[in-house]
């Protein structure tokens, strides 16, 4: 017998505590000599114990288990999915700003590596904020669907998290732009892309003002 699976299931542990515990009394009224086994034989005795150990023991044992397991599975809290709409919101901000990295330390021009970097340093910045707005948007409205928070009051929490999203896509779009035209053939313009850079500057998420 599993142990284990016996365990995990209140209706199974509680008729096998039923069934052993009619078969432990049986066991010690056979000792002291209160049961005879004379006119049936052992056999149909043994039988017969089973039998009342099943009804009078397991069958009663797994209803009262069961009872206990449903009004234990009541009570329990449940608890708040990982991925819920604002671990989500959260995902897609973290992701841009992985993938801006990733572009930035696959750049060899060392100057533009150097603009990259500045510009990911705001975004560290920027992305930590996002963080505590997230956080506290699940507390406040934990039951958030995919469309934005149930509560009214909270929709600000969410429209400005969802803005900065779009903002650390564009700049993770705007670095690969600027990282594909480095492989041209004719070479890089550092003065356009310092022009662009500039531009994605003024574009970037700012949570913390």
């Amino acid at each position: 017998m599993n142990w284990r699976v016996v365990t995990s299931r209140p209706w199974l542990l509680g008729g096998v505590l039923g069934f052993v515990f009619l078969l432990v009394i049986y066991v010690l009224v056979a000792a002291t000599g209160g049961i005879s086994t004379d006119d049936g034989g052992v056999l149909v005795t043994i039988l017969a114990v089973l039998l009342i150990s099943t009804l009078g023991g397991f069958l009663p044992g797994a209803a009262l288990g069961g009872l206990v397991g449903f009004v234990k599975a009541k009570a329990a809290p449940r608890a708040v999915p990982h991925d819920d709409a604002w671990a989500l919101l959260q995902q897609r901000c973290e992701t841009a700003v992985q993938r801006f990295h990733s572009v930035s330390a696959d750049t060899d021009d060392p100057s533009v590596k150097s603009w990259l970097a500045d510009v990911g340093e705001r975004l560290d910045d920027e992305l930590v904020e996002s963080r505590k707005l997230t956080s506290l948007g699940r507390r406040l409205d934990p039951t958030a669907g995919a469309h934005g928070p149930n509560d009214r009051q909270v929709q600000p929490l969410w429209d400005r998290v969802v803005e900065a999203s779009n903002g650390f896509d564009n700049a993770a779009a705007q670095a690969v732009a600027i990282r594909v035209s480095l492989a041209d053939d004719d070479g890089p313009d550092l003065t356009e892309v310092k022009a662009q850079l500039d531009v994605l500057s003024q574009q970037l998420p700012q949570l913390r003002n």
